[in-house]
């Protein structure tokens, strides 16, 4: 009994070890939490991750989730992504992203490849967002 305690562990620890944490990793749709907002995962469209010079990796439903994240949180941030529209993960800090979108929170920001917005343009726009809620 206990080896097969140690078995179960022992493969547990080898498949933990394994996540390559320089690379995105597809969250549990409809099951993984936002962790800034806790909604649901369920629209690929407006996802995003990112992982902490610690190796924590955090999965946000829209991007102004994750933007959010690391004004509030301050991780010390090693990687992240967001989805582009082909649907492939991209470096989130260097993908162009448009204003207007229908996104899971309503931030409205979407990765585009034509976009006129960087990443640290989100990040002003959506701290003064976050300002001007405060005071309301």
């Amino acid at each position: 009994m206990i080896r097969g305690l140690f078995g179960i562990g022992l493969v547990f620890a080898l498949l933990v070890g394994c996540e390559k944490h320089d690379q995105p990793q597809e969250p549990v749709w409809n099951k993984q939490a936002c962790a800034y907002c806790q909604m649901l995962l369920s629209d690929p469209r407006y996802a995003a991750q990112l992982v902490t010079t610690q190796g924590d990796r955090y999965y946000f439903d829209d991007i102004g989730c994750m933007v959010s994240y690391l004004a509030e949180r301050k991780p010390t941030l090693a990687l992240g992504w967001v989805r582009d529209s082909a649907g492939h993960w991209v470096d989130a800090r260097s993908a162009h992203y448009a204003r207007g979108a229908k996104t899971p929170m309503d931030h409205g920001y979407a990765p585009n490849h034509d976009g006129a917005l960087g990443f640290a343009d989100l990040e002003r726009e959506i701290a003064t967002k976050r300002g001007a809620g405060a005071e309301e």
